[in-house]
């Protein structure tokens, strides 16, 4: 005989003061496997177990109480009036357990009685309240849960912040971009509440990194946020703040510089323009240089597109060295795609570049280029090339024979969600 039939042979038979400790008793002693039946159980004997399943929303238990709120959180809204007369428990664990169990039911009058209890004394149940009008998603809470972004504990303000990204209005964005300012763990809420609201916070957001009268740190947050939105959603949903992000490249701060060059990698493609600019004219090495790290990461972990490669191929003549080794090491690291347009390159009238073609396609270790790198030595005048040449040969020669990897199917760079660190 089940679980289930079993249990309903003992409530039937029980009388009403006895009730708990039946309830109690095959609750305790369920296996995990049977656990599940034992809920459903309860759940189908409905008003017969209410009162039970209510008081054990007291106990020092934690297993007891738990199942309690999911099988009360999971009855019809013919219990509601009696939870609600215990949302007046003088226990707050008690109250927090109520709270959880109203969180599954649908209505006016539940999200009335949750609004309350964001006044409640104790803070936790006050961000269990929170937590329970985020799972509802009634817009009627939004105002309230700003407020509450206000309140004196922590892990209050964190849970409104998770409601409000859950519930997905637009009003909260300006409250919820104040407090990025906080730090820690409520700074990560309402960056991934942002996030979740998603193109609506893109505009204050890019505003705010564009802005060099803000401080440096609000700055670098806001570049974070707007990364974490491309991250939720995808590339067109941020693609106004490429230009914001662009300025935040240009920082004298090194946090918003990193920051928006992290953005700017998930973005990807559409930043394309914005950073062939920084990488082939930015009077600043190091505004190029990152620009050229940038397409190297995007390439790889996102876009693989061919745009890349060629600005990168471009910047291998750069009058820096440290751009040259990034743009080198951008295509080293993009090598899948690069290989074919590296081996064009071969061909460039730039010595310069032919050098550092030859020493990218080295580096990169792919047999394949053998060939191509044999034939440019026979011709090759310049000394300097030919040493690249030769070196790379040199390389490749020391390397196991292996066939050049295959590219990645447009259905798996979709799914990528990786910077590529």
């Amino acid at each position: 005989m089940g679980v289930g039939l079993i249990l309903i042979g003992v409530v039937c038979f029980a009388h009403a003061n006895q009730m708990d400790d039946v309830v109690q008793a095959l609750i305790l002693e369920a296996s995990e496997e049977s656990l599940e039946d034992v809920e459903s159980t309860l759940l189908k004997l409905g008003s017969v177990a209410v009162d039970s399943l209510i008081r054990l929303l007291a106990s020092d238990d934690s297993a007891l109480r738990m199942t309690a709120v999911r099988v009360l959180g999971s009855m019809d809204h013919s219990i509601d009036e009696k939870l609600f007369q215990v949302l007046r428990d003088d226990r707050w664990r008690v109250r927090v357990a109520v709270v959880s169990a109203l969180a599954h039911h649908q209505s006016d009058r539940v999200v009335i009685q949750l609004l309350a209890k964001l006044q409640d004394a104790h803070p936790a149940v006050r961000a269990a309240a929170a937590r329970a009008l985020g799972r509802l998603g009634n817009v009627a809470a939004v105002d309230s849960l700003i407020l509450v972004l206000q309140d004196e504990k922590r892990i209050v303000r964190k849970s409104a912040a998770k409601a409000l990204g859950k519930i997905k209005d637009s009003r909260a964005i300006g409250p919820l971009i104040e407090i990025l300012q906080e730090g820690g763990v409520v700074q990560w809420e309402s960056m991934r509440a942002l996030a979740h609201i998603g193109q609506p916070a893109v505009q204050p957001l890019s505003a705010i990194v564009a802005d060099g009268t803000r401080s440096n740190f609000f700055r670098q947050i806001a570049a974070k946020a707007l990364r974490e939105i491309a991250l939720l959603e995808n590339e067109p949903s941020v693609v106004t703040s490429v230009h914001a992000l662009g300025v935040g490249l240009r920082d004298s701060d090194a946090g918003v510089r990193q920051a928006s060059a992290d953005a700017l990698v998930i973005i990807g493609k559409p930043a394309a323009d914005v950073l062939r600019t920084a990488l082939l004219n930015d009077p600043d090495p190091e505004v190029r240089a990152e620009a050229a790290t940038i397409f190297g990461r995007s390439g790889s972990a996102r876009a693989w597109y061919a745009e890349a490669v060629d600005m990168l191929i471009l910047a291998l003549v750069d009058q820096e060295e440290s751009v040259r080794a990034a743009a080198q090491a951008a295509l080293i690291r993009i090598h899948v795609i690069a290989h074919g347009q590296l081996v064009v390159a071969l061909k460039d009238k730039n010595p310069i570049r032919r050098m550092g073609v030859s020493t990218v396609l080295g580096a990169i270790g792919h047999r394949g280029s053998i060939q191509p790198l044999e034939t440019l030595l026979k011709v090759e005048s310049d000394p300097a090339v030919r040493t690249s040449i030769e070196s790379a040969l040199a390389l490749l020669r020391t390397k196991p024979s292996a066939k050049m990897p295959s590219r990645p199917s447009p259905a798996t760079l979709k799914g990528s969600r990786t910077s590529g660190f």
